[in-house]
C-alpha cells in the first residue's frame, strides 16, 4: 500500500512530535526504534527507520551509533535542577 504525500508528512511530524516529549519525560533519553513504531503506530520497524532518515536527511535529528543514539541539531540536553526544598529533604 503506497502512502500518500500527506500521511507522509503527517507520520514525520508524528515521530519528530514523539522524539521530543520522550525526550522531555525522559531526561533527555531517546526512544528506541520500536518505541516510537508502536507509540506512532507505524507498522514496521523499518518504515520507522525510513522517518528517522528523512528526518535526519532534512537536518532536524541526527543518528548516532546505539539503539538511542536520536539527537537533535543545534540543541543541548541541560539537567533540570533539583528544588532546593527537594535537595534539603533528602539531606535530612
Amino acid at each position: 500500500m503506497k502512502h500518500t504525500r500527506h500521511e507522509k508528512k503527517h507520520s514525520r511530524q508524528q515521530v519528530f512530535d514523539f522524539i521530543v516529549s520522550f525526550k522531555r519525560e525522559n531526561d533527555g533519553l531517546s526512544p528506541t526504534v520500536r518505541e516510537i513504531m508502536e507509540s506512532c503506530n507505524i507498522p514496521s520497524s523499518s518504515n520507522t527507520t525510513y522517518i528517522l532518515d528523512e528526518l535526519s536527511r532534512n537536518g532536524l535529528i541526527a543518528l548516532n551509533e546505539g539503539k538511542r543514539g536520536i539527537m537533535f541539531i543545534g540543541s543541548q540536553w541541560v539537567f533540570p535542577a533539583p528544588k532546593l526544598s527537594e535537595v534539603g529533604n533528602a539531606i535530612r
